[in-house]
């Protein structure tokens, strides 16, 4: 038996915007809600082609990375079922806080990569997941260890030439 009535349905409207640096990354993201003009505003910051560090007023997410080359090599939004849902697979970040997931929302951000490997999330300071892992003879993971999450990822690359 069901009570009440059907769900509430509210639908909100936004005009984004964003602000290019001359390396075609987004370097601010500004959400305007034009139904009761709130404005949210994310600063973005990079270092060496990786996204390291993203500022939405006070709340602060900060990324780390190691020297070898990304692991993620396929497009943005590929979630194979072997990692699981929590893993949420974007841009060369996996199993990221909260705070990164609504990246994969943005068109221009679907194929960004970042050049590295994730070692390290921080939210506000704290750390939030680490990673640890073993690399191949080309310098690309082979194994990526998670321990926050008690997880171990197997990776096998195809050369394609």
């Amino acid at each position: 038996m069901l009570y009440g009535g059907p769900p509430e349905i509210h639908i909100s409207n936004y005009e984004v915007s964003l602000e290019i640096d001359s390396n075609n990354n987004i370097t601010k993201y500004t959400r305007l809600n034009t139904d009761d003009s709130h404005v949210d505003r994310v600063y973005f910051e990079y270092d060496n082609g990786n996204l390291t560090k993203l500022t939405n007023g006070s709340h602060v997410t900060e990324i780390t990375y190691d020297e070898a080359n990304n692991w993620h090599t396929h497009r943005s939004g590929y979630q194979p079922s072997i990692y699981g849902y929590s893993a949420r697979d974007m841009g060369g970040f996996i199993f990221y806080p909260n705070s990164l997931n609504w990246l994969n929302q943005i068109p221009h951000f679907y194929n960004f990569n970042n050049k590295n490997n994730p070692t390290e999330y921080k939210v506000n300071g704290e750390v939030y997941t680490t990673f640890q892992y073993e690399y191949n003879a080309a310098n690309y993971p082979s194994k990526i260890t998670i321990p926050q999450q008690n997880v171990v990822i197997e990776l096998e690359y195809e050369a394609v030439d």
